[in-house]
């Protein structure tokens, strides 16, 4: 049996608390292109902080069109003027949900609803994928979209994309009110889908030396592809996470 792994890491780290925020800033976008090679991405948000201003925060996105398009096509964040966005997930994956096309109404589901706690879900029938996690930035930020190209192809279809965000908001760790330090970031790290070996070790985080960082969410998907297909009695698959922490050790003389 071929097995196929999938993740996303969000790694959580952030600003302190501030006494007051400032105004809003965002885009709602109906009728947005969302192409492959066809067409440049789309900008949505494209925001630079006035002077005075120490940070701003992304809190919400909202996507909403073709079910399983928009639900597999890609959002990219640059944060501060990155080259390479720190921050580019699938909506559907980004909320744990790998293959937004085999999400079919059920009695459980009847609408095709869907929600992995309270900061990300699906709530309509087609597409309403959302998130609310706090992304911090300290200079700019420029939120595009574009399409799964393996997927969709190089053409274009069309959705509605929501991305708000507030300057000075104060951060901390969503879901306990605990303040988390300035200067700190949300950072992506993804695992693209390749075949495992049983018992194959997986990193799922990693950071460079001298740096410290909290795990905030991990999503993990798998696909099964059994010898003969799934009626030859394959495709059942069990496992448990074991988590290995590795620890650098000081000698002092």
């Amino acid at each position: 049996m071929v097995v196929h792994n999938k993740q996303l890491l969000l790694l959580g780290c952030c600003l302190g608390a501030a006494s007051a925020f400032g105004p809003t800033f965002g885009n709602g976008i109906a009728g947005v292109p969302v192409c492959g090679s066809s067409h440049a991405p789309q900008n949505i948000v494209n925001h630079t902080l006035s002077a005075g201003e120490t940070h701003g925060v992304l809190h919400h996105f909202w996507v909403t069109g073709a079910d399983a398009q928009v639900g597999r096509m890609w959002v990219d964040y640059f944060i501060d003027g990155e080259a390479t966005p720190s921050i580019s997930f699938q909506p559907a994956m980004m909320c744990g949900l790998a293959f937004p096309e085999r999400l079919a109404a059920s009695a459980a589901a009847p609408n095709k609803e869907y929600a992995a706690g309270a900061l990300c879900g699906k709530t309509a029938p087609s597409g309403g994928w959302y998130n609310t996690f706090p992304v911090p930035f300290y200079k700019s930020v420029l939120v595009q979209v574009r399409a799964d190209e393996a997927a969709d192809g190089p053409g274009c279809f069309h959705g509605y994309v929501n991305v708000r965000g507030t300057v000075g908001l104060p951060l901390a760790l969503p879901g306990s009110g605990v303040p988390l330090p300035t200067g700190a970031r949300l950072w992506l790290q993804r695992n693209e889908m390749a075949a495992r070996q049983p018992l194959e070790y997986v990193t799922v985080a990693q950071l460079a030396p001298g740096q410290a960082g909290m795990v905030f969410l991990t999503s993990f998907a798998v696909e099964a592809q059994p010898v003969g297909g799934s009626g030859a009695g394959g495709g059942y698959i069990e496992g448990c996470w074991t988590f290995y922490r590795q620890v650098r050790l000081l000698a002092r003389d």
